[in-house]
Order: C-alpha cells, then structure tokens, then sequence
C-alpha cells in the first residue's frame, strides 16, 4: 500500500508543475518582454528623427538602449538566495522521492 501512496504523491506532483508550466506558458510574460526589447519608444524614434533631420552622426546604440530601473538590492538579493535554496531543496527531495519510485518498481 506504501508503493500505491508514493505512486499518487509522484503523480500529483507532475501535475502540479505540469499547471505551472500550462499557465505560465499561456501568460505571455516571455512574448511581451521580447516585444518591449524590440520596439522602440516614442522618445527614442523623436530623438531618431531629430537627429536625422539635423544631420547629426546616427549611433544605433544610442536609440536602442533600454532605460529600465535596477533594483537590486539586499532585500532582492536575499529573496533570490532563498528561492534559489527552497529550488535545491525542492530538486533534492523530488530526486528522493524518484529514487524511491524507481526502487519500488524494481522490486
């Protein structure tokens, strides 16, 4: 009966990341920072055209920077530290928890 539990817990837990990944990939977060990044502000094709018509040297990396905020800080930093400990830890016990799957196949 123990096998049977383990057997459920693993299942529940693929479909769990499985709902994860489904609604992630349908919320078209990737979709919309690519599309910011390729798309140029108003700003920048004024300042663009500005500079065209004076006829001054055309750089592109000037008109294609991104002026975005950094906030990096400690509380941003620790954030990460601890998601980045509870993934090891997620990784470890699912590692754990195939191992036992596996072993409870095998027998």
């Amino acid at each position: 009966m123990k096998n049977g539990k383990v057997f459920r817990f693993v299942v529940l837990m693929l479909f769990v990341v499985f709902a994860g990944f489904y609604i992630v990939s349908y919320s078209n977060y990737y979709d919309y920072d690519a599309k910011k990044r390729m798309t140029l502000t108003k700003e920048q094709i004024k300042q663009f055209e500005e500079d065209v018509e004076n006829g001054v040297n055309i750089d592109a990396k000037k008109y294609l920077s991104i002026n975005e905020k950094k906030y990096n800080n400690n509380i941003s930093k620790l954030t990460y530290k601890l998601s980045s400990t509870i993934g090891k830890t997620i990784e470890a016990s699912l590692n754990t928890v195939f191992n036992k799957v596996a072993g409870a196949i095998n027998n």
